[in-house]
């Protein structure tokens, strides 16, 4: 696919803590005598990640808040983040979409929340998650992105999962097993109801749609700016958002 060049530009702000993150996530693992990494054949359909034992910890925040909607469901999440966790699943979310979207304009197609994938190995030595995906899934631009992805969002909660601490972080409230209705987050949400031809802005894992017909948004360089209150401006160092008329 020609969205393996998307792939190959990634970067993840993670890298530089991986070393530390693996070194306590060794020490957790020998004194609790977990077992981490893929599961064995068959414990799990086509090596699908999110994958035990990062699945079992995740549950805290599985149907949780707008966006963390995962699996098939993904399409279904939208809204105005709840808090913190929920802005983190948001970026995820846009990321399948953006993979979609990259895909479909090359005439191809793409469900990064649902396609089989070999996941990152995070305790396998701190190996470059960027050189694994892609090597781990050969000539699948689709699912080296959810690797990616997943990849990125699963490091950002990493120590969280792994301790238990996501449980105390997660607000019960908007756990849709404990009464959250999803509705409000659609109610009146111009975010889930974009309109017209949309396109992607950015760099994954952080890229993410907004509407071109709309005219409210645009794109300067990574990121996504108001047209109304905000100039994309440049200098040497690449393009860059500024308020309106402060660009150099």
């Amino acid at each position: 696919m020609k969205t393996v060049a998307l792939v190959s530009t990634m970067f993840f702000s993670a890298k530089a803590d991986i070393n530390n993150i693996m070194n306590q996530m060794q020490t957790i693992k020998r004194a609790q005598n977990l077992t981490f990494g893929p599961p064995k054949s068959g414990s799990f359909s086509d090596m699908r990640a999110f994958v035990d034992p990062i699945k079992t910890m995740m549950e805290p925040i599985y149907d949780y808040g707008c966006w963390c909607v995962f699996a098939e469901d993904w399409v279904k999440a939208g809204g105005k983040p709840k808090d913190a966790i929920d802005e983190r699943c948001k970026q995820l979310i846009n990321g399948y979409r953006c993979a979609r979207m990259d895909a479909k304009a090359n005439g191809e197609e793409c469900d990064a929340g649902n396609v089989a994938y070999t996941p990152y190995n995070f305790f396998a030595g701190g190996q470059d998650m960027e050189t694994e995906c892609i090597a781990s899934n050969p000539g699948d631009a689709c699912a080296q992105t959810a690797c990616f992805l997943e990849g990125d969002f699963t490091m950002h909660f990493l120590t969280d999962f792994i301790t238990g601490s996501i449980g105390v972080l997660a607000d019960d409230s908007l756990q849709t097993a404990n009464g959250f209705d999803r509705a409000v987050c659609l109610k009146g949400n111009a975010n889930n109801n974009m309109g017209g031809n949309r396109e992607c802005c950015g760099e994954l894992p952080t890229r993410a749609p907004f509407s071109v017909t709309r005219g409210v948004q645009d794109c300067c360089g990574d990121s996504i700016y108001s047209v109304m209150s905000q100039d994309c401006c440049a200098d040497a160092n690449g393009d860059f958002v500024a308020g309106v008329g402060t660009c150099p």
